[in-house]
């Protein structure tokens, strides 16, 4: 059926990947009004108290969150955090559309990735994470990145449609032959940029206290940065007053001389992330199964 314009189906929410994918053209030319007319507008289409899918969505999603085991998860942050993982695609459009109509005035915090060797960075599933690759993308950012094989669709298809396309290399995390053309990626450029608040394949030999359980450590990104003598760099994501795109930011790169350390310094400054607000976290879902030591 057709709402507003918009080819979906009865399951479907205007702010789904393919209801976006289907209508690209059509959310693009609605993308030329102001960013906060665009957000209110679909945000109001995916209330829960007006749509009934969205409503069945969020009911979903409280069930997955229902069950963690963390005393620092509040109930009410259980409830804020089903309602973001509503929400989360809503966020990464508005970077994907409004990413190359932003006007950067004397932005030279980012040339340390625009020359030489690619660098290594890291931020954990938080808030919108994956709108760092368009924001930095649209200013000449190339980025290289390793990505669960669901979403590479998606992406693909984004990248074509956009003029920032270009500085984006996507290749399936599952493909063990991946990380053979991220290592040629990076010596020719392109910035690795990594979400290792928790481990895809081998268990960790390492772990640590995190989010107040003992939970294992990744090493990915240290062995990469070491492997390459590049930065490993974390990630910030700073909003500023009511701004619904934020500002990219880069902190001290971290020191790898001692792998160990520097994988524990790593997962410290992501859990100081994810404290600030843990209904943030996508990962609450896997928390129990995949992120705790066993």
């Amino acid at each position: 059926m057709y709402t507003g314009g918009v080819l979906m189906n009865n399951t479907d929410l205007i702010i789904d990947y393919d209801v976006f994918l289907n209508n690209y053209d059509f959310f693009r030319t609605s993308s030329d009004i102001p960013i906060d007319d665009f957000f209110n507008s679909l945000n109001s289409l995916i209330n829960p108290n007006y749509n009934k899918e969205a409503m069945r969505r969020l009911s979903r999603y409280k069930e997955k969150v229902k069950n963690v085991e963390n005393d620092l998860l509040s109930e009410d942050q259980k409830e804020k955090w089903a309602y973001n993982q509503l929400t989360t695609s809503l966020r990464l459009m508005l970077a994907i559309l409004y990413a190359d109509k932003l006007i950067i005035k004397n932005d030279t915090h980012l040339d340390k990735l625009k020359n030489g060797t690619g660098k290594v960075l890291f931020y954990p599933h938080y808030e919108s994470y994956m709108s760092i690759l368009p924001l930095l993308a649209a200013q000449g950012v190339k980025f290289t990145v390793l990505m669960d094989e669901t979403m590479t669709n998606f992406w693909n298809e984004v990248l074509k449609k956009v003029s920032y396309g270009k500085n984006i290399k996507l290749y399936g995390i599952q493909n063990k032959k991946s990380i053979i053309n991220v290592l040629h990626d990076i010596k020719q450029g392109y910035n690795l940029m990594m979400y290792p608040d928790f481990s895809v394949g081998e268990i960790p030999n390492l772990y640590t206290t995190f989010l107040s359980k003992q939970a294992y450590v990744p090493k990915g990104p240290v062995k990469i940065a070491k492997k390459l003598k590049t930065e490993l760099i974390p990630v910030c994501i700073n909003y500023k007053e009511d701004d619904l795109l934020p500002t990219i930011c880069l902190e001290e790169p971290i020191n790898y001389h001692d792998s160990n350390e520097a994988s524990l310094n790593m997962m410290k400054y992501m859990e100081k992330i994810i404290s600030s607000d843990l209904s943030k976290w996508w990962c609450w879902e896997i928390y129990n199964d995949t992120i705790l030591k066993k």
